[in-house]
């Protein structure tokens, strides 16, 4: 498989913004990941039925696995109370997916190897020692937005893998390293 010095650098410079976007998750970088996420989502709809062969499959599995994983993170369905018979309610907590305990995890572990611990105010929504630590939230929603991406991904290259499998046609000699 070949890439490209542009594609390296792009793929370099995604995977510092989302990092640098984890590090100091705020309000603004979660709306920004998120709305990214949504816009891509979209252009991917529009994209599979545009395109033909090997793309339109990689932008259809792209789109549905993007999309599939937003509807199961923020699904009603999936967060039914035990005290109602017929009703659903939406909570912040969700369904168990991997992505959400390595989330967790990941602000409750492995933030505080990057940032000292913070010591917040009263407010709870500023530190007092001057540390810029982000709220579990705002990293939580960052984190699931940088996990819908990835899963897309995934999506794309099941698409992609499809077509091959089921048109029939081989995987040309760069793809196959």
């Amino acid at each position: 498989m070949q890439f490209t010095l542009r594609f390296l650098l792009a793929a370099i410079a995604a995977i510092a913004v989302a990092t640098y976007a984890l590090i100091y998750a705020t309000t603004f970088w979660a709306v920004l990941a998120y709305t990214l996420c949504v816009i891509l989502f979209f252009s991917a709809i529009v994209l599979a039925a545009a395109a033909t062969g090997r793309s339109r499959f990689f932008w259809l599995g792209f789109a549905l696995f993007g999309w599939g994983y937003l509807v199961v993170l923020h699904s009603p369905i999936f967060h039914r109370a035990a005290d109602q018979q017929k009703g659903w309610m939406v909570f912040y907590e969700g369904p168990p997916l991997p992505s959400r305990a390595f989330a967790r995890w990941m602000y409750r572990e492995g933030l505080t190897h990057i940032h000292k611990p913070p010591v917040w105010d009263q407010s709870q929504e500023y530190t007092t020692n001057g540390s810029q630590y982000p709220t579990e939230m705002n990293f939580c929603q960052v984190c699931h937005s940088e996990f819908a991406l990835l899963f897309a991904l995934l999506g794309g290259v099941i698409g992609l893998l499809a077509h091959f499998r089921y048109r029939g046609q081989p995987i040309p000699s760069s793809e196959a390293d």
